[in-house]
């Protein structure tokens, strides 16, 4: 939800309102769900059932509600499509910002011309999900995911503390009290620690990964003095996608949807 601030009506009342009714909402349902799984199944049968919880989800349709389990699938469908919908609205949104101020090409702070969207921004994440997809280690990408966004995470938070401290009276929309973003901080960095002592090669090739960026971000825009054909070349490769795609600019930030 950190990712729709910009579009949130009275982000200081709403923003605190969703987070906390939200997570509520799905603590209390996960508590309850393992509860359930744990009055009928026993720990054992639950680690003999493996690791997936749509595993573990039909074992137990089958012994409570034998009528319902041919519909847990679906319901763990249902449940999968959901959080992809959630991230492809929020890791839009991080694109399109970063694209907007000038981080990322600018095809990617456009929006479709009728429906307001910033398509350039999913379908570029729509290209790396089925990139992932010819990587069959399911568990190496969420380990890399994991210790990449902690790592981008810490320097982010502690960026905030720094304007906090820098920047005592910066009027924003929402403000959090700074033990939050400390805490949040600490954590944080406790599990980036745990992870690089755990597991020191895996966590040193993820940070190579990530430097691999450095040349492509100089390249695209820390090099301001490009030569006039690879402007040319640039700007030709925008009009194009911009007419694939239906987009324009954005002139006014109220209109995404």
């Amino acid at each position: 939800m950190n990712f729709l601030v910009e579009e949130m009506k009275n982000p200081g009342r709403n923003l605190p309102l969703a987070i906390g009714i939200a997570l509520t909402l799905v603590m209390g349902l996960y508590v309850l769900t393992n509860i359930a799984y744990l009055a009928v199944l026993s720990p054992y049968e639950m680690l003999a059932t493996g690791s997936g919880s749509s595993a573990i989800a039909v074992v137990f349709a089958e012994r409570a509600m034998p009528w319902i389990s041919m519909l847990m699938p679906v319901f763990v469908g249902a449940s999968v499509f959901g959080s992809i919908n959630g991230e492809a609205m929020s890791m839009s949104r991080l694109t399109y910002t970063g694209a907007r101020e000038g981080h990322m090409p600018s095809i990617l702070a456009m929006i479709h011309h009728c429906n307001l969207t910033p398509i350039p921004a999913i379908l570029i994440l729509l290209v790396l999900a089925v990139g992932y997809q010819f990587y069959s280690d399911l568990f190496a990408l969420i380990e890399l995911a994991g210790f990449a966004f902690s790592f981008i995470a810490a320097l982010a938070v502690t960026a905030l503390l720094y304007m906090r401290y820098k920047e005592p009276d910066l009027k924003t929309s929402f403000q959090l009290p700074i033990f939050f973003p400390i805490l949040f901080l600490g954590c944080d960095l406790f599990i980036l620690v745990l992870t690089i002592y755990q597991q020191p090669r895996e966590s040193f090739s993820n940070v190579v990964l990530m430097l691999a960026a450095v040349p492509i971000y100089w390249l695209g825009v820390s090099w301001k003095k490009k030569p006039k054909s690879f402007q040319n070349f640039i700007n030709k490769g925008t009009v194009f996608l911009q007419k694939v795609f239906a987009c324009v600019p954005v002139e006014d930030e109220s209109q995404l949807a």
